[in-house]
């Protein structure tokens, strides 16, 4: 493979030589680790917090998790229910209860429209689950009650043939026709007439890109100890909370629990090298204390968060693991009946890694614990900037980076990591900067991050397209332009806390190469695809596979169709959830 002119000439000869569970899942721990899946002789060592540890006596990870990947995502699509007999079946056995009232109608859309793994709705299941552990007559009383609240908009409807309608809002003063325009009203027509078969129900929406429902791990482990009982709690038996801060919301015994990291304190760079094999359980804040260093959901907390006891069910376009917000999907995007064709993989003339975007993910300003500089954004740019601005303070003290031999074949020790100059690698395999002006700071903290991490050209989508290696990273909550991304054969790598209402229905490793918060696997997989300064050691045709494999799925997978249908679904579920009559609400098949 040779450079197409994209890595410029940085006048040095590089050598190579040998060198490094979500909680509440029904099916998420189900596959097992068998040493026999290995395809070399020595085997890695995989833990149920979604990380691999690197065995240098081991072939390079990355063969072994896209082949198990390929075969998992195979399995789940050949055992995916085909009839309403089997997606019934397969229903109860997962969550134990029959679905809910509604079902066969759902169903009939989801045959209808050719709506692929029909069984692979778990996020609803994690996300409504607490919920049925608590009397519905104090979910509605909480949920009414949080109408009221400040920043909200609700839908819903109170008779059965009554059509679902915008209720009522909260929002600032003129916020309410952007939010009508850009998010009810698209809403309300996404489902249009299959509103008729859903029960009644209000739903409250926050208008903010992230959750902010932070539950104390006492209630939740109450509720769903009664959810699993078939029982439910009034708010006056829910047990008193034991502690505040982040670590309140994780289970004891958790790393988070026994050992939360200090507000205001710096991330320990990681000792060994990993790669994520689970990527929604490596997301889990309660296994990964470190996250609350590295994300901006965080970090602009100054003080350790109060948990809530008793939250109102509310609805949010971001959810971490440990918030109890109720994902919704963002229609950004929706309308877009067909993706547009891009440039193939073999037009491509640019095998640098690419992103363009601007400094979001929270609010940065110089103020006592608020460690801004650790935002996901600017830690992405500061690491694989160019200008290694010795000022810099973020934690980054080494300007060597260490990464795994993508030389090393499939039945080869991928040995001792390898060591080189940071910036020459970024300057040769990186093309990464802030294109946006500086804002969601304030003061100093906007002059600083100006002065330390620059600014560069903006790009057009038709500029973009040319590169082989896209990275996608939180902003504020989620990331709207991760679809567009993957539909342009190019690979696409995401590092992320959230879950989205996707994430049982992609494979990781097959249709994207996922990338943990603190980027300490960024340069080990990129250097696997896309091979060293000269381009030995390129995966090339297995990159190009991936990137096609995440076209053709956002194609059959994340249609509008695909929306509806779990759009559809949750509404249903929710539905019943909060109905006073539950022992109703839900489907039987008929008896023959």
């Amino acid at each position: 493979m040779k450079w197409k002119g994209s890595r410029p000439n940085v006048g040095t000869e590089w050598v190579i030589d040998v060198v490094e569970e979500e909680e509440f899942s029904p099916t998420r721990l189900g596959h097992e680790i068998h040493p026999d899946e290995s395809i070399g002789g020595a085997q890695h060592d995989w833990h149920n917090n979604g990380l691999l540890t690197v065995n240098p006596d081991a072939p390079h990870p990355i063969y072994e998790l896209v082949h198990r990947a390929e075969a998992e995502w195979e399995e789940k699509n050949a055992k995916a229910s085909r009839t309403l007999e089997q997606a019934v079946e397969e229903y109860q056995r997962r969550y134990g209860r029959p679905p809910p009232l509604g079902f066969d109608e759902w169903w009939n859309y989801v045959v209808e429209n050719d709506v692929r793994l029909p069984d692979e709705y778990d996020q609803i299941y994690r996300d409504l689950e607490p919920f049925w552990g608590i009397d519905p007559v104090d979910l509605i009383a909480s949920q009414r009650a949080w109408e009221g609240h400040r920043d909200s908009w609700t839908i819903g409807k109170d008779h059965p043939d009554a059509p679902v309608t915008y209720l009522n809002s909260s929002l600032p003063e003129g916020m309410l026709p952007y939010f009508l325009e850009r998010r009810i009203s698209p809403l309300l027509e996404l489902m249009g007439d299959l509103w008729r078969h859903v029960p009644p129900f209000h739903a409250t929406f926050s208008p903010h890109d992230a959750p902010n429902e932070r539950v104390d791990w006492t209630w939740k482990a109450a509720a769903l100890d009664a959810a699993k009982r078939g029982d439910f709690l009034k708010p006056s038996d829910l047990p008193p909370g034991e502690r505040i801060g982040w670590g309140a919301l994780c289970p004891p015994g958790s790393l988070t629990y026994e050992n939360t990291p200090p507000i205001g304190s710096w991330p320990t760079p990681q000792s060994t090298k990993t790669f994520i094999h689970d990527h929604v359980a490596s997301m889990d804040v309660c296994q990964h204390p470190q996250h609350l260093l590295l994300h901006g959901l965080f970090l602009g907390a100054a003080r350790d968060p109060i948990p809530e006891r008793f939250p109102a069910p509310q609805f949010s376009y971001s959810s971490a693991s440990i918030f109890s917000d109720i994902r919704a999907i963002s229609l950004f995007g929706v309308g877009e009946s067909d993706v547009s064709e891009d440039t193939r993989w073999e037009d491509k003339d640019d095998d640098r890694m690419v992103w363009r975007g601007g400094p979001t993910g929270m609010w940065h300003v110089d103020a006592p614990n608020v460690t801004w500089r650790n935002s996901q954004r600017l830690r992405l740019v500061n690491l694989t900037g160019s200008h290694n601005d010795p000022r810099s303070p973020v934690d980054y003290p080494s300007e060597i980076i260490q990464y795994l031999h993508p030389l090393r074949g499939t039945e080869e020790p991928v040995g001792e990591p390898l060591e080189s100059d940071r910036g020459l690698m970024n300057r040769a395999m990186m093309d990464i900067g802030f294109a946006a002006d500086y804002g969601n700071c304030e003061g100093v903290a906007c002059d600083i991050m100006a002065q330390e991490l620059g600014q560069v050209e903006h790009k057009s989508p038709q500029e973009m397209s040319k590169y082989k290696y896209f990275i996608d990273v939180d902003g504020n909550g989620w990331s709207s332009r991760f679809r567009r991304l993957m539909a342009t054969n190019s690979l696409v790598f995401k590092s992320t806390l959230f879950a989205e209402w996707y994430s049982d229905r992609i494979q990781p490793w097959v249709h994207y190469v996922p990338i943990q918060l603190d980027y300490s696997d960024l340069y080990d997989a990129l250097l696997f695809f896309a091979g060293d300064m000269s381009g030995e050691g390129a995966h090339d045709e297995m990159a190009k596979r991936m990137g096609k494999q995440g076209r053709e799925w956002v194609i059959d997978y994340w249609r509008e169709k695909d929306m509806i249908a779990y759009y559809f679904r949750l509404w249903l579920e929710y539905a019943r959830v909060m109905s006073p009559d539950r022992k109703n609400m839900n489907f039987n098949l008929p008896t023959k």
